[in-house]
Order: structure tokens, then sequence, then C-alpha cells
């Protein structure tokens, strides 16, 4: 048995300007040889919003986009893996990760002993090693919306090998971009990991029980130096909790249509169809479990040896990874550089809000923000206008 072609990493789907609620529509040339930057961070009221059935997203178990509002990961995806349609997301990104079917090794797996949860990328190593099929990943991807509120909602699903035996999945969605330091395979190993967590980072928790069927989900997030389980942030079975603000699926089978990009069986076989549980997809509105929206950069997933303790993060090795992409997922700050992209302290903008999140007129609402001071309350989402008033 051959090893799976490893691809290169590819560039999550850019964000544009304008959008819906989130992000504020930018358009700003440069001015005597100034740049705008744009980069992150968000917060905002919280009134209630749904996951499930809710228009942004297909989520029901399956792959191929059907008579439901809103796109499902086989209209969202071509058979790369590109992205092909985002149907008013924001963004999206997928994961080929490299599998071990058949004794043969995978390039992107995590090589040191005790590696965890709860430690920093950069005390993880990686290099070239075997895993079991229950444990290997093989495609993994993440869609992000904004509903009508200006919730953030994050739609991911996953392939794995074998859907059997007791088993453990997360999913990590970072503010930084993590991101490996050498693309795979590893030349001289141990390789390593470049990025940080940052506080407010999320982490998806799936276990599940033997025979694959989904188990219990956990939502954690970042407090600085660990993982901690957030609060309403748990789900037992498959479905959605009473709140609709969290659900987790896994395919019906026994033989489901996997898409325009190439699956694989656990004997590393290329098939077009999944078997019961080989698919597990899960929706989240993050505004509305954390009662404020975070900053997301990059995704990764990973696989455990077991469940371990499943609310203590530091129980149990990490073994498989899909290594990290880009997912810009964020609101707005800017900056103002010269042309070598040296800071210019003190800029003074103006921003209007001209435009509400459905891109209905409003009357202006203006703010002043100063470069280099602590940042002002993110507004509302919609359509904005940037002026630079100084220097």
């Amino acid at each position: 048995m051959t090893n799976r072609t490893l691809r290169s990493p590819r560039q999550a789907h850019a964000i544009t300007w304008p959008v819906r609620p989130l992000f504020a529509g930018l358009a700003a040339a440069a001015v005597a040889a100034l740049a705008l930057l744009v980069s992150i961070g968000i917060g905002w009221p919280v009134p209630a919003s749904a996951v499930h059935d809710d228009g942004y997203f297909e989520l029901d178990g399956n792959i191929p986009d059907g008579a439901a509002a809103g796109p499902d990961w086989g209209s969202v995806f071509d058979s790369n893996g590109n992205v092909s349609n985002l149907d008013n997301g924001l963004a999206a990104g997928f994961l080929m990760d490299d599998i071990s079917p058949a004794g043969a090794v995978d390039h992107t797996v995590f090589t040191s002993g005790g590696t965890k949860n709860n430690q920093q990328p950069t005390d993880w190593d990686w290099g070239t090693q075997s895993v079991p099929a229950k444990d290997d990943l093989s495609n993994v991807y993440a869609f992000g919306t904004v509903d009508t509120n200006g919730h953030l909602i994050i739609y991911a699903g996953l392939e794995r090998l074998a859907p059997n035996g007791d088993s453990h999945i997360d999913i990590e969605f970072n503010r930084q971009i993590i991101s490996l330091d050498e693309e795979p395979p590893c030349a001289n190993e141990p390789c390593g990991f470049l990025g940080l967590k940052t506080a407010g980072d999320i982490l998806v928790a799936m276990d599940f029980t033997k025979g694959g069927d989904f188990g219990t989900l956990r939502v954690f997030q970042w407090d600085g130096s660990q993982y901690v389980i957030v609060a309403g942030g748990t789900m037992t079975g498959a479905g959605c909790d009473a709140a609709d603000t969290i659900c987790g699926l896994n395919n019906a089978g026994p033989s489901d249509d996997g898409g325009p990009w190439p699956n694989y069986d656990n004997h590393g076989n290329v098939v077009a169809t999944l078997e019961k549980n080989a698919f597990t997809e899960i929706g989240i509105d993050l505004t509305g479990l954390l009662s404020a929206t975070p900053c997301i950069g990059s995704f990764q997933a990973h696989t455990r040896t077991s469940q371990g303790n499943p609310e203590d993060l530091s129980t149990a090795e990490l073994k498989d990874f899909a290594a990290p992409e880009p997912l810009p997922l964020c609101g707005i700050h800017w900056q103002k550089v010269d042309g070598q992209e040296n800071l210019l302290a003190g800029a003074t903008f103006q921003v209007c809000r001209t435009h509400d999140g459905n891109g209905a007129d409003i009357t202006d609402e203006c703010q002043s923000v100063i470069d280099n001071q602590p940042p002002d309350g993110d507004p509302t989402g919609g359509k904005f206008d940037l002026t630079i008033t100084t220097p």
C-alpha cells in the first residue's frame, strides 16, 4: 500500500467587503504612499439566534447540497478542496490530511510522547509515523457565516478512515495563523509548529463511542494558560441542544455521497461514498454561546489515542493532526503606515456606519479612532466608510 500524496497547504478563501453583518464595508485608496492594513477583533450585544435549519448552511448529516436553503459542503468546495462558492458566507477552508492505511505511514503525526491539547503549538513535535485507522483523519473543512443578528456561526465537517472504537477528535480555532515550520514530510525530525494560542481561542472536542456513534460534544475556550469548558457548551448525543446553539451529526449510511473530492476507506482506497459514521458535521453559534464573538484566523484538527478524561485535556495524548490553514473570520482594525510599512503613530480616522447588516441605508453613525490607542468598542455589523483625518 502506498501513501496518499500529501498536498501543499492552500490559503482559505479570502474575505471581501462589503459583506453581511460581521464585517464592515471598507473602501480606502492609498494616499501619499500610505497603506491601510486590516486585522482583527469583535464584540457586541447578543440577541437569540439558531444554528439548525437557519437557511445559512445545510446541517443535515451529509455532504451534497440538497433542496434546503443554504449551501452544503459539496457546493462550497470543488474536487481539489478549493472554495468554489461561499454563497454569502464569510470564509471557508479545507484540510486534506495525509493518511496511513494498511501499515503505511502518515507524514503529519504528533511524534513526541505526552503531546496534549493544553500545550502551546510551539511545544508540539511532528513527523512521520503510522496512525490507527480509528484515529486517522482524511478530510476536514470549516465554513463561517453571520446571521441577521450579527452572530458568528461556525460549521465544520470531518472524515476519518474507520468509524469504530472509542475515539476523540477535536477542531481548534485560533486567533493567530498557526502553521507548520516546513512543508511535509519533515526532512529532519522532529519538526515543529509556528504560532501561539491566544486567550479566547476555541476548541471543539468530540468523543465517539464504539461503533462510531456521536457521543458528546464539548466547547472549550483558552484562558491564557489552558482550555476550560464553556458554560452551556456541552451536548450529549447527535442532534442539537435545547437552545439550538450547538449541533452535531454523523452520516446515516450505509453508503453516502462523499462529495466531489477523494474519500478513503480504511484500506486507503479512493472511494466515492462514506460508510455510516465516517462523516461528522457540527454547527455552533459562537456569539450566542459565548455572549461575545471570538477572533478566528486559522483552524486545525487533531485526534487523541483515547477519550481520556473528557473535561481534562491533559489526560490523553494527541496522535494525528490535519495541518492548520487560515480561516479569516474576524472584525476589522486599521493602522496607517508609510511606504516601508512603518506605523505612523497618532493617525486619526473617522469611521461611519452607513448601512445596516441587511444593506439598508441608515443615518450615519460615526466615531473617531486614533491609532496606537486602546481599541474602541466594536460597532454593530454593517457597511462602513473610513476617512483618514490626520495626519
